[in-house]
């Protein structure tokens, strides 16, 4: 393969994967406490960061946008195709989303590695065009700790983008228990007879 083929195949995969902008790396300040949650968050992230600012291999990553929500100066940035498959479901016919990660056994619409990997940003946008319904059943039993705090964060923010209890209630429904997360009062967490009506509750899976 020559150089150029080889130059343009490597473009074209970027485009797929996550983009740093190392300048915006908070790393790179002598005066910051070294951070590593990009890294630390990323379940491959021994294989793809060489440090938290440098990739030496996007071949492992799965595109889970783990890494793009925990990055806390926003050097991180998601690819166009992670920012079309979050928002996407805005534009559906559904009156609500429902959202959980992939060890639910709800058939939720949409299914990410972990709720966690969606920012507070996703999250209300979808919750602006849509009533969600966070699906947090699995995370009570969830050993990744990690992903825990980080889904803590984005929920937190969440609530204070909303500003006021009742308009979140009326955009975004909480079905289960996330353990450490007191944000949201008890009233606003949702049981069985608080789910949406319209856009039934999906089924389990079999």
């Amino acid at each position: 393969m020559g150089f150029f083929t080889r130059t343009a195949m490597d473009m074209l995969m970027k485009t797929t994967h996550p983009e740093i902008n190392r300048r915006q790396c908070w790393n790179l300040h002598p005066h910051r406490k070294p951070c590593t949650e990009c890294k630390d968050i990323c379940p491959y992230g021994e294989q793809i960061f060489t440090r938290p600012n440098l990739v030496k291999d996007w071949d492992p990553c799965t595109e889970c946008g783990l890494c793009v929500s925990a990055c806390r100066s926003g050097c991180i940035i998601p690819s166009p195709e992670q920012v079309q498959r979050d928002t996407s479901a805005a534009d559906t016919d559904n009156d609500t989303i429902w959202i959980g990660c992939e060890k639910s056994t709800r058939k939720n619409s949409m299914v990410r590695t972990c709720i966690s990997a969606l920012t507070w940003e996703t999250l209300a946008y979808l919750a602006l065009n849509k009533k969600i319904v966070l699906d947090l059943t699995p995370c009570g039993e969830c050993e990744n700790d990690l992903c825990a705090a980080q889904l803590r964060k984005e929920l937190t923010r969440l609530v204070d983008f909303f500003g006021q209890p009742m308009l979140y209630r009326q955009r975004c429904i909480i079905v289960g228990v996330l353990p450490g997360w007191n944000t949201v009062p008890s009233g606003l967490r949702a049981g069985r007879s608080a789910l949406p009506r319209k856009g039934a509750e999906p089924p389990r899976n079999v």
